[in-house]
C-alpha cells in the first residue's frame, strides 16, 4: 500500500475545521472514503476544493469503519469490497471525507503510483481492499471516534474496539459494584430491612408501626408501684407521705427507729408512749461513785458516796462513756448535792470536784437531768 500510493495531503479545510473545534467544543467526524478512477498529481491535490466531492467520477465509496487514535494522530480506515462493483476500475484517487458540525467536507486525498484494480464482482470471487490514512492532529480531542455501525471492520480494527470496550465494560462494572456496595448500606423505600445504630428523624413518621413503639404511652407489661398496677396510660395515685406539701395522714402509724421533728403541733391527744431509757453509765471515785442513766435526749444524775477525804479540782481517771456526755454547744453541766458540794460532767465526759468532800462526809447527788445531743448509747 505505501509503494502503491503516495502520502495523504491534509487539505486546508480540515485544518480549519480543526481548529473551529478547538474554540467551540463540538468534534470532527470521518464519515467515508472514495474511490475514483480519475487521475489527478500529487501537486494537484493541493488546489481541490470540497467542490471536487461532487464532480469527481465515484466508482465506490464506503463508511469508514475504524478510527484508531495515535499519539498526536489518528488512523482512519476504509474497507472497499467488490461486492457491489460492476466493471472492473483502478482506484487512482481516493478522498477521506470528514463531517463538521453538520457539513461534509474533504478532509484528505491521496493519488496512486501503481493503482489498485479492483475487480467486478464474481461469484465465485471476492476481494476486499483495506485503505488507512494516517491523519495528524494537533489536539486530539477535536476527533470523534464515531464510525458507522454497518461498516466493514478488519481483524486489527475489530480487536482495537473489542479491546477498548472491554476496557469500558471493566471500568463500568468496577463503579456498578461500588454504587451497588454503596447502595446496600443506603435505606430503601420498599422491602424489609433491619438497620443498625441511632436514627434521628426530624420531621414526623408516618405509617404503621409495630411492637410497643406503635402506641409509644403504654407500657408492654404493666408494673405495680406500691401494689397500685401502673401502665403509662393514667396518672397514678399512691397513698403515700410525701417530703413536702401539707398532707392529712390517717391510720396509726409505727415508727421503728427514732423521728427528728422540728415543730410539731398537735390539735388533739398526742401519746408519746413509754420512753427510751439507757443503762446506767457509771463514774467511780474514792469510795463512792456517780451513776447515770439516760431516757431520750435527757440524762439524769443519781449517786451516792460514802467517801474519803476528796480534794478540790479532782477528776476521776473514768470518764462517762459517748451517749451521756452534756451538749456540747451549751458546755459543762454544775451541779450540787444536797450537802453543798460542786461538781461538774464537763461535755468530755469527765467528772470533776469542784469543791472538796472531807473524809466522812456525804454526796448525796440531786436527781436533775440536762441535755445531751450524742447518739442514744446501746
Amino acid at each position: 500500500m505505501a509503494d502503491n500510493y503516495g502520502q495523504w495531503f491534509i487539505t486546508k479545510m480540515f485544518t480549519d475545521a480543526e481548529a473551529a473545534a478547538v474554540t467551540s467544543g463540538k468534534q470532527i467526524t470521518f464519515k467515508k472514503m472514495i474511490a475514483s478512477q480519475d487521475i489527478f498529481t500529487q501537486d494537484d491535490l493541493a488546489t481541490l476544493t470540497n467542490s471536487v466531492l461532487g464532480t469527481i467520477d465515484i466508482k465506490q465509496q464506503v463508511n469508514i469503519s475504524t478510527v484508531l487514535p495515535s499519539t498526536g494522530s489518528y488512523k482512519v480506515q476504509g474497507v472497499f469490497s467488490n461486492s457491489t462493483v460492476t466493471a472492473d476500475y483502478l482506484m487512482n484517487t481516493i478522498l477521506l471525507v470528514g463531517s463538521y458540525n453538520g457539513a461534509e467536507f474533504l478532509a484528505a486525498a491521496q493519488v496512486a503510483n501503481n493503482a489498485f484494480k479492483m475487480p467486478a464482482a464474481s461469484t465465485g470471487e471476492q476481494t476486499i481492499y483495506t485503505i488507512a490514512a494516517q491523519i495528524s492532529v494537533s489536539n486530539t480531542a477535536t476527533v470523534s471516534l464515531t464510525v458507522d455501525p454497518d461498516s466493514i471492520v478488519t481483524n486489527a480494527g475489530l480487536k482495537v474496539v473489542t479491546d477498548a470496550q472491554a476496557v469500558k465494560d471493566s471500568a463500568q462494572n468496577a463503579e456498578i459494584s461500588d454504587l451497588e456496595a454503596k447502595d446496600s448500606q443506603n435505606v430503601k423505600v420498599t422491602e424489609n430491612q433491619t438497620i443498625d445504630g441511632a436514627k434521628t428523624f426530624t420531621q414526623q413518621i408516618t405509617g404503621s408501626i409495630s411492637g410497643n413503639a406503635g402506641s409509644a404511652n403504654k407500657f408492654t407489661t404493666p408494673r405495680k408501684i406500691d401494689g397500685v398496677e401502673f401502665d403509662g396510660t393514667q396518672d397514678l395515685e399512691l397513698n403515700v407521705v410525701h417530703r413536702t406539701g401539707n398532707e392529712t395522714i390517717a391510720g396509726t402509724k409505727i415508727f421503728q427507729d427514732p423521728v427528728n421533728v422540728k415543730d410539731l403541733k398537735a390539735t388533739g391527744n398526742v401519746s408519746l408512749g413509754k420512753p427510751r431509757q439507757s443503762p446506767w453509765a457509771t463514774s467511780y471515785f474514792s469510795n463512792g461513785q456517780l451513776n447515770l442513766t439516760r431516757i431520750g435526749s435527757l440524762v439524769f444524775v443519781m449517786g451516792w458516796a460514802n467517801t474519803n477525804s476528796i480534794p478540790a479540782g479532782t477528776t476521776p481517771a473514768n470518764p462517762f462513756p459517748d451517749g451521756f456526755k452534756p451538749n456540747a454547744s451549751l458546755g459543762a453541766v454544775r451541779l450540787v448535792t444536797t450537802e453543798g458540794h460542786k461538781y461538774e460532767i464537763g461535755t468530755d465526759g469527765k467528772l470533776t470536784f469542784r469543791t472538796a468532800v472531807p473524809s466522812g462526809g456525804s454526796f448525796t447527788p440531786v436527781t436533775a437531768p440536762f441535755i445531751t445531743a450524742d447518739d442514744f448509747p446501746t
